[in-house]
């Protein structure tokens, strides 16, 4: 508890603005707060070793801190070990990946499709799909935007992630399920896709996810 508030706090002296508008000062307290965090993380990751949560953790602590892409594969690695379908540690790792945090476009979207074809059908793993195509269409300016998300090749590939998911006979209401109703939702409207948009948020009944998208 006291690595995952350390870690919270972290987050919150950088706040959620891009880099450029993040102050030297709010750098410092945010890495001093993710250093702290990873003491405790590392602890409870030896005191507990069969626990995934210190591991998904040192995920987020770790991409604050820029580990490198090495050492955050290896933290997604033990959390996977054990909890193989851990939906936020993909969302991590994922992120880790994506362009704006020193991957590509194209590792990204391969990171997802593999995660979901790895995983048993109904899993809710399928979302990282939909949050890719999302975080490339975000990465685009006004016009590429909306070209990129229309485009024949990303209506299949979200269509093949919702059969594997939320349409799959054993997907379960458990969990993240509505956020990934919601980013599903989003990027099918934002594609176009109207009634395959309302068919996700007819299965939401109204509910709304914690984190719905891209971070």
């Amino acid at each position: 508890m006291a690595g995952l508030r350390h870690v919270s706090r972290g987050w919150e002296a950088r706040t959620s603005a891009s880099a450029k508008n993040v102050s030297r000062e709010q750098f410092e307290v945010f890495h001093e707060r993710l250093r702290t965090a990873e003491r405790w993380l590392y602890e409870a990751a030896e005191l507990e070793p069969a626990w995934a949560s210190p591991w998904y953790c040192l995920q987020i602590s770790g991409r604050g801190l820029e580990v490198g892409p090495e050492i955050a594969r290896r933290r997604f690695e033990a959390t996977v070990r054990r909890a193989p379908h851990h939906l936020e540690a993909h969302q991590q790792q994922l992120q880790q990946v994506c362009r704006k945090w020193g991957g590509s476009h194209e590792e990204m979207h391969d990171f997802a499709r593999a995660s979901m074809l790895a995983a048993p059908g109904g899993t809710l793993l399928g979302q990282l799909v939909a949050v890719a195509h999302l975080e490339e269409w975000l990465s685009l300016d006004s016009g590429p935007d909306a070209a990129y998300i229309r485009r024949p090749e990303v209506a299949a590939s979200l269509n093949e992630a919702a059969d594997r998911s939320y349409r799959h006979p054993d997907f379960v209401r458990r969990g993240g399920w509505l956020q990934v109703l919601n980013s599903f939702a989003m990027a099918f409207s934002l594609a176009g896709d109207r009634e395959a948009a309302r068919e996700c948020f007819r299965a939401t009944e109204g509910g709304s996810p914690s984190s719905p998208g891209p971070t």
